[in-house]
C-alpha cells in the first residue's frame, strides 16, 4: 500500500509491564487480517529477542504496520519495564500519538503516569485502552472515574463494556449506540471537543450539543490539541473491541498533518522556533528514533521522516556533523520483516543501513535546508558495574562490543575510571546491565565477568609532622647519597598538593630540588594508609644533606619519596571517600521507608518537595553505601522510583570503617604478593 501522510497514523503503546500491549499488537494485526484468527498471543511471533522470550517483557521497541480501513498504522511496541525506558521515550518522541495501556484489575501505576505525563509534555495526542475486563472485581465506569481524577477530564470512553468479569463478552460504542450510559460519555466528548477553540465552544454553549457533521470533524483536533483523551475496553486474548479501537483510529485519530508542527532550529543555534510543517512537498527532514546494531547488516538507523520525501539512492546530510550520505537503501520494517522500498513521505517510519555516523536523536536533513531537533531526553544511568574480559580473545573485541551496545541504548554508558582504570558500564540497575551483556555475548561471542565498581578514596592528614630520610648506597664503586629533611601540613578541601622550596644556605643544591619534588610527587600516587592516592597536603623541603661525588638525580627523588611518607605517617592520616549528590523520585507512600534507608546508609536529607504525587528528596551519602541503591529502591517502591546522582566532595571516613577498609586492603595486598612469590 502507497502511503500518504493523510493516511498515516503513528502510534506508540506504552504502559507498565503486564498490561497487554504485545497482546493488543497481536490481536490488532489478526483484527486486520480478518475474522477467524483468534487465539492465544505467539510469544516469539513478533520477532522478540531470545532475552525477551527468557523473560517475557519486551525490552525494545517493536515496530508493526497495519493497513486497516484505508490507513496505515504505524504501531511502536514499546518496553513497560522501567529499566528499558529509553525506548518508550524515543518512540513518544517520533510518535504522533500515545496510547497508554492499562490494567482495570491493578491500580495505575507510578511508571505508568510518569509515562503519561512525558507525553503530554511532549505535546502528544494521547489515548487510553483498558484491559483486563474479564478479571474478578473489576469495574469499568469507576476505573473510568479514578481514571479521570488521576489523569484529568479530557478522559472520556468511547466504547464501554455491557459487562466486565466472566460476563464481558461484548462493548458498546459511544459514537453509534444510545443509552443513558453512552449518551453521558458522549456527553463529556462533545464537551471536550468544545474546548478546541473559542469559535466551537461558543457555537456548543448557544445550542446545547454539536451537531453530527461537527462531531466527527471536531475528534481529530481535539485529540490533537490534549483536549480529548479517548478510552477503549478491550480484551486483546479475545478479540473483543478491538475492531472498534482500529475503525476509530481510521477514521478518528490524527495524522502528522492535524497534530501540531515539531519545532527546529537553524544547524548550531539550538533555538527550536521553526515549525516543521508534515507536508510531503517540503525540504526533506527526518529524525533517528531508533538505532540498531547487527553483526551481519552493520548499523540500521530507524527514523522518522517529519517533512518532504526521499527516494533510494538520494543524498542526505547528517545535520550535527555536516556529513554527507547516500541513502543507498530505504527500508521499511515490520516486526521480525524488513524490505526495501523506493520512497518515503512525511509521517512515515523508515530506516538506512551502514551510516556509522548516525546516532539516537540526530537530524538528517538535505543539502541547504540543515535543520536541527530536539533530542528526546533519556534518563541518567545510576548503577555501576566494574567489567572485564573472560579471555585474551575477549579482551581483543570487547571495547566494540561494548560500543555497539551504548550506541543502541542512551541510558547504558561506558567509560575507565581515570582514578582505578577499571573499566566501568553505567546502566538502569542490576537487570538492565544483565540483558546488555547477554545481549553482547550473543551477538559478538564477547565473554565477561563484572562486580562491584572499586570506591576511589582518597588519603590526606589532619596535623602537622617532620619527616626525614637518608638514602645511602654504596657498590665499591660511586655510591648513592641524598638526605631530606621536609615537614607536611594539610591543605583546604580540593586546593591539592603544594612544594615549597624552604631551603637555605645550599644544603640541597639547587638542581636537586626539582628531584625532590619529583619524589614527593610519585608517592602522591599510592599514599601509605591504604595505598590511594594523597590529597590536599603540602610537602615543604627545610633542609638536607648532599655528597659532592656520591649525590645525584635518583638519590635524590628517592630521600623525598620517604621523608614524605615517614612524615604522612606521623601527621595523623585518613582516608577520604567520595560524596554523592542525590535527587530521589518516589511515590509519596514510599517517602518514608526511602527516609529511613538513607539514614541506614548514613545518608543526609538536604530537602523534599511534592509535585502531584511524586516525592522529590534532595539528599548526600557517601558513595560506598549506595553502590546497590539502585535495587533497594527498585525493592521499597515496587520498581517505580528513580535517582540520578552526582559527585559533590571528598569527605573524612569514620574511624571504625577506617579501620576495616585499611585491613581489607592490606589483606589484599599481602594476597597479591603470596601469590606472585608462588608464581
Amino acid at each position: 500500500m502507497a502511503s500518504r501522510t493523510e493516511d498515516l497514523r503513528t502510534i506508540a503503546l506504552i504502559g507498565h509491564g503486564h498490561s497487554g500491549k504485545t497482546s493488543l499488537v497481536e490481536a490488532m494485526l489478526r483484527a486486520a487480517k480478518g475474522p477467524g484468527l483468534r487465539g492465544a498471543v505467539d510469544v516469539g511471533g513478533n520477532g522478540l529477542e531470545p532475552e525477551e522470550k527468557e523473560r517475557k517483557h519486551t525490552l525494545v521497541s517493536h515496530l508493526h504496520r497495519i493497513d486497516v480501513h484505508g490507513v496505515r498504522v504505524q504501531l511502536l511496541d514499546t518496553p513497560g519495564h522501567p529499566d528499558f525506558v529509553a525506548d518508550a521515550i524515543s518512540a513518544l518522541h517520533c510518535a504522533d500519538i500515545a496510547c497508554l495501556v492499562v490494567s482495570a484489575a491493578t491500580p495505575l501505576s507510578f511508571h505508568a503516569r510518569q509515562l503519561w505525563r512525558a507525553a503530554g509534555e511532549a505535546g502528544r495526542a494521547r489515548a487510553i485502552v483498558v484491559t483486563h475486563l474479564d478479571h474478578d472485581g473489576t469495574d469499568f465506569h469507576a476505573f473510568i472515574g479514578s481514571l479521570r481524577t488521576t489523569l484529568g477530564h479530557a478522559v472520556a470512553p468511547v466504547t464501554y463494556p455491557v459487562a466486565v468479569g466472566a460476563k464481558f463478552e461484548a462493548i458498546r460504542d459511544v459514537l453509534t449506540h444510545h443509552s443513558p450510559r453512552a449518551d453521558q460519555y458522549h456527553d463529556w466528548i462533545e464537551e471536550d471537543e468544545a474546548e478546541v477553540d473559542d469559535t466551537v465552544l461558543s457555537h456548543y454553549l448557544e445550542k446545547g450539543h454539536l451537531d453530527a457533521a461537527e462531531f466527527d470533524q471536531y475528534l481529530a483536533r481535539a485529540m490533537a490539541s490534549g483536549k480529548l483523551v479517548p478510552v477503549f475496553a478491550v480484551d486483546p486474548i479475545r478479540g473483543i473491541g478491538v475492531d472498534a479501537w482500529l475503525r476509530f483510529l481510521a477514521e478518528h485519530a490524527p495524522s502528522s498533518l492535524a497534530c501540531e508542527p515539531r519545532l527546529a532550529s537553524k544547524r548550531g543555534q539550538r533555538k527550536f522556533e521553526e515549525p516543521v510543517e508534515a507536508r510531503e512537498d517540503g525540504a526533506f527532514l527526518a529524525q533517528v528514533y531508533k538505532v540498531v546494531v547487527d553483526p551481519f547488516l552493520g548499523r540500521l538507523a530507524h527514523m522518522r521522516c517529519l517533512r518532504g520525501a526521499v527516494r533510494a539512492g538520494q543524498s542526505l546530510v547528517v545535520v550535527r556533523t555536516g556529513k554527507p550520505f547516500v541513502a543507498a537503501h530505504l527500508v521499511q520494517g515490520n516486526g521480525k520483516d524488513a524490505e526495501n522500498i523506493d520512497r518515503v513521505v512525511a509521517g512515515e517510519l523508515f530506516a538506512v543501513a551502514k551510516v556509522e555516523d548516525l546516532a539516537i536523536g540526530d537530524a538528517v536533513a538535505v543539502e541547504g535546508a540543515l535543520l536541527d531537533l530536539p533530542r528526546p531526553a533519556f534518563p541518567a544511568p545510576c548503577y555501576s558495574r566494574h567489567v572485564w574480559p573472560k579471555s585474551r580473545a575477549d579482551e581483543a573485541k570487547i571495547g566494540s562490543a561494548i560500543e555497539k551496545l551504548c550506541a543502541e541504548d542512551p541510558t547504558l554508558l561506558h567509560r575507565r575510571d581515570r582514578d582505578t582504570g577499571e573499566l566501568l558500564l553505567d546502566g538502569m540497575s542490576p537487570l538492565h546491565l544483565e540483558v546488555q551483556l547477554q545481549r553482547m555475548h550473543r551477538r559478538w561471542q564477547v565473554a565477561v565477568d563484572s562486580g562491584a565498581p572499586a570506591i576511589p578514596y582518597r588519603e590526606t592528614v589532619t596535623a602537622r609532622a617532620e619527616g626525614h630520610h637518608r638514602h645511602k648506597k654504596q657498590t665499591g664503586g660511586r655510591g648513592q647519597f641524598a638526605e631530606v629533611f621536609g615537614r607536611v601540613m594539610p591543605l583546604k578541601s580540593g586546593e591539592g598538593f603544594a612544594f615549597v622550596d624552604a631551603v637555605v644556605g645550599g644544603s640541597v643544591p639547587r638542581q636537586f630540588v626539582p628531584e625532590v619534588e619529583k619524589g614527593a610527587r610519585k608517592f602522591l600516587q599510592r599514599g601509605a594508609l591504604a595505598g590511594f592516592p594523597v590529597v590536599d597536603v603540602s610537602f615543604e623541603l627545610h633542609d638536607g644533606k648532599h655528597h659532592d661525588v656520591d649525590s645525584d638525580q635518583l638519590s635524590f627523588q628517592i630521600a623525598g619519596e620517604r621523608a614524605f611518607a615517614d612524615a604522612f605517617a606521623k601527621a595523623r592520616p585518613v582516608l577520604l571517600e567520595p560524596v554523592m549528590r542525590m535527587q530521589i523520585h518516589v511515590p509519596e507512600r514510599c517517602t518514608g521507608d526511602v527516609a529511613a534507608s538513607l539514614s541506614g546508609m548514613r545518608g543526609r536529607l538536604l530537602g523534599m518537595s511534592t509535585d502531584e504525587d511524586v516525592q522529590h528528596i534532595e539528599t548526600e551519602a557517601p558513595l560506598a553505601s549506595l553502590l546497590d541503591f539502585a535495587t533497594q529502591l527498585r525493592s521499597m517502591t515496587a520498581g517505580e522510583g528513580s535517582f540520578r546522582m552526582e559527585f559533590d566532595r571528598y569527605e573524612q571516613v569514620p574511624a571504625a570503617i577506617q579501620a576495616e577498609i585499611v585491613k581489607q586492603r592490606r589483606a589484599a595486598v599481602e594476597a597479591a604478593h603470596a601469590a606472585h612469590q608462588q608464581a
